[in-house]
Formats: C-alpha cells, structure tokens, sequence
C-alpha cells in the first residue's frame, strides 16, 4: 500500500506517518509519476490520498487487520450477552489510525470529521445476536475513544464538568466531537478521572458541583485527595484528613477534619466508593454532662460532648440511642434539628426549629412547606 501527496491534498507525510516513519506500512509515490499521470489515475490504480476504509457486511469476527479489531468484536459480543454469534450487520471503519503521529491529530481529525470518513465515525453499528439488536460506536469512534484522541469536553457539555475539563480544541461540530470522545456528561468520563481532578486543587469547582459530583461517581480506586469543606472553605485535602458525615449532630465535633459535602442519604454509598470513613466511626462522640428529662427530650444545663480529638465540647443536641440531648441556651435550635433528625424528618428541620421559635405563624411555615 502506498500514500502521496500532491498539491491540493489532505493528506500529508506529516498527518499520517508516525514518530518513527518506518513503523508505517506507507511509501510515496514519486512526485514524476504524479506528474506523468496525475493523482486521479493513480487513485483510481489504488493509491491513497486519505484514510483508507474497511465496508463489509455480516461481520462475525475480526478478520480486516484493524488495530484492536479483536477486543472491539470482543465488547460487542460482551454487550449482548448471548451464546449465539454476534453480527455486526454494517461494519465500516477507517484503518490506520495507529499510525498518525501524535502531534498530527490535529490535523487528522479535521479530515476525520468531513465526508465521506465522517459517517465511519458518527454512524452507529447494528449489532444482532439472537433476538437481541443493540447500537453501538463505530470501530472508529472506539478506537479514537479508546486512545484519547480528543482532550476535553464539548462548549455545551453538562455544567458538571466545567472547572474539571477544559473544551476541546480540535475542529468539528459537537456530534463529531462526541462521538469521538468529547465528555457530553459525567457518563462520558472516566469516574476515575473525574475523582482524581477533584482532588487536583489547579482546578475550579464550587461546594454544589462536588457535592453533586461525588454523589454520582464510582472510581475503582481509592481516592488520593477529595475536596471537602473545613472551617467553611471548600479546600483539597488527603483523603485521611477528610470525613463524610452520616449524622449531623457529629457536624461540630470533628475537630479539623475537613468534610466532604454530601447528602445525609448519600453517606454511606459515597464513603465506599472513596474509601473515605464515616463520621460516625472515627469516635463514640460520648455525651460528658448530665441533665434532666422533659417528655421526649433531656434538657442540658451546658450539653458537653466528647468531640474526635478528645477534646469537651458544648454543642446544641445530640440524639444517642434515640435520645434526645439539648442544650438549654439552644433550645428551639436544638429541638428543631434534633426531632427533625430523631423522626426521620430532616428536610423538616427549618420548620420544625422556626414553629419552636413562634417568629412567624405556623400557618405561614406549613404552607411555605407544602411548596418543598
């Protein structure tokens, strides 16, 4: 097989041979013979100017020397899950995509992204297994997927991954992009990835991003370092120094732990996914004063408590083994978040701390909570 280039062209040494030229099955035709014959004899003779591209129909296994063709079948069939052979009903994809030199795909996608070797990225392929009929990437988009061709996420990408990925800067329209790789949203992301750009502090995120953000990702690893929030700042720390609590009376005892924000009804599915503990189990976070019992709580004249390092605190509720323990200087703060948390009503907390207070009728607070 050979490749040239002539004047006018797309397609040039420097786009498609690799780093090292002789790694690449591609020779050029004499610039004598371009002249003699000219490039449109030379193409009809078999010479390329551009990618070469690989149609056929019915295909069951890999058998066009691709690069990766075998695992790309191989996750096809994975897909289906079904004893009967799989059939890719429309294979087409652009070969020699190996052999782009590195500094060249720049180069390489804009000829990717234009007709006719456009539809070899963007075009799903029809697979058929038995009864079962699923779409799946083109070979070629996989495979430019698979290698991380294209860096970054599209301009109109889910606002998640702003901060975390730059937009890519390579040309196409958004399918394009995308198809070959762009992150759309988080599912398009290596969760990995996505978990260790968290813990990277060159990169802008606010406390509701990471909080939505380690709600939804599942890294295989264990985290290095998490974003997480100490004395009010959402700052990066090592994943020992952090903390995801799982009941919010721990909140002011947990000494300079920095706090990963997550939902109370997360907690425990984000903590095994970073492998990050719980509040709850780095203390017993014992209640150190005394106090007296009024119907379903116990008032405390200073409610003290043992806090992570050890150390007295005085809080203003603590609920151990469904008892209710406040403070007296807080008392309607202390109900309020107390019974909401004890009664399995935590949303309810405003409410519950604003009808103790009586600043505003209860008429008022109960509508306002009808619109939650």
């Amino acid at each position: 097989m050979k490749i040239f280039g002539h004047p006018g062209s797309t397609c040039t040494r420097k786009v498609l041979m690799t780093a090292h030229e002789n790694d690449a099955p591609f020779e050029f035709v004499d610039a004598a013979l371009i002249e003699r014959w000219g490039a449109s004899v030379l193409t009809a003779a078999g010479v390329l100017e551009t990618f070469g591209v690989v149609r056929a129909h019915d295909v069951i296994d890999a058998v066009h020397d691709l690069d990766g063709e075998e695992e790309y079948i191989d996750e096809l069939r994975a897909v289906l899950g079904v004893d009967e052979p799989v059939v890719v009903t429309e294979f087409v994809a652009v070969r020699d995509l190996e052999f782009v030199r590195a500094d060249a795909w720049g180069a390489a996608l804009a000829m990717l992204s234009q007709p006719p070797l456009r539809a070899a990225v963007v075009e799903q392929a029809v697979i058929v297994g038995g009864s079962m009929r699923a779409r799946m990437p083109s070979y070629t988009a996989w495979w430019l997927r698979r290698h991380g061709v294209i860096d970054g996420r599209l301009a109109s990408s889910d606002p998640l991954l702003v901060g975390l990925f730059d937009v890519a800067t390579v040309d196409g329209d958004d399918e394009f992009l995308a198809a070959a790789g762009a992150l759309r949203d988080i599912d398009d992301a290596d969760h990995d990835e996505i978990a260790r750009r968290l813990g990277d502090p060159d990169r802008v995120v606010d406390r509701a991003q990471a909080k939505a953000l380690y709600a939804r990702i599942a890294p295989r690893d264990a985290v290095i370092a998490v974003r997480a929030v100490r004395r009010g700042e959402l700052v990066v720390v090592d994943a020992a120094d952090a903390v995801i609590v799982d009941a919010p009376d721990l909140l002011p005892l947990l000494g300079n732990l920095a706090v990963v924000p997550v939902a109370l009804g997360d907690a425990s599915r984000v903590a095994d996914a970073l492998d990050i503990s719980l509040a709850s189990e780095r203390a017993q976070f014992e209640v150190l004063s005394n106090g007296v019992a009024h119907g379903d709580h116990v008032v405390h004249e200073r409610l003290s408590v043992r806090d992570v390092d050890g150390q007295a605190q005085q809080v203003s509720w603590r609920l151990v083994d469904g008892v209710l323990r406040v403070d007296a200087g807080a008392l309607d703060f202390g109900l309020g978040r107390g019974r909401a948390w004890r009664d399995g009503r935590w949303v309810r907390r405003y409410v519950e701390t604003e009808l103790l207070r009586g600043a505003v009728s209860p008429s008022v607070l109960l509508a306002e909570a009808d619109l939650d």
